[in-house]
């Protein structure tokens, strides 16, 4: 039971006990169980493909986009990142709403990209702290001129 340990989470250690079960035709769920800690009956219905994680069943009914369709934009964003071509927000919703066939909510991006920061390389898509959007207008800065 290679890469076990019991200060694991309780989905990694079931994503374990799941691929030691898989492919065995009459499982001893109680046995496996137990051995890594879980629960034996949600076990028995993640292996019979009854029930799914958390995060999944999330994913499926309140994100837009599934976690494939997720993977493959974070891809997509990485290589244009890459290639120089840097995406904003808005090249990043056409690309979503191309792959989805509908248009998505105005928070989408920003949603996506605080879902997501650790793996996407672009800093365009870094969300501006609201106090500089603020300071940052024509009216500021002359104040800050008349000041001077």
């Amino acid at each position: 039971m290679d890469g076990y340990s019991d200060d694991m989470p309780p989905e990694a250690r079931m994503e374990l006990a799941l691929a030691q079960i898989k492919g065995v035709e009459h499982p001893k769920y109680t046995q496996i169980a137990n051995f890594f800690k879980i629960n034996r009956s949600t076990l028995s219905r993640r292996h019979r493909g009854k029930t799914t994680s958390r995060s999944t069943a999330y994913a499926e009914t309140h994100q837009s986009l599934s976690k494939e369709q997720e993977e493959a934009l974070i891809d997509q964003i990485n290589k244009l990142t890459q290639r120089s071509m840097l995406p904003i927000s808005c090249i990043v919703k056409n690309l979503a709403e191309e792959i989805i066939g509908r248009s998505l909510g105005k928070n989408w991006t920003a949603n996506f990209v605080k879902r997501h920061k650790t793996r996407l390389q672009s800093r365009y898509l870094r969300c501006i702290d609201n106090l500089r959007v603020k300071a940052d207008n024509v009216a500021m800065f002359e104040h800050f001129y008349d000041l001077v």
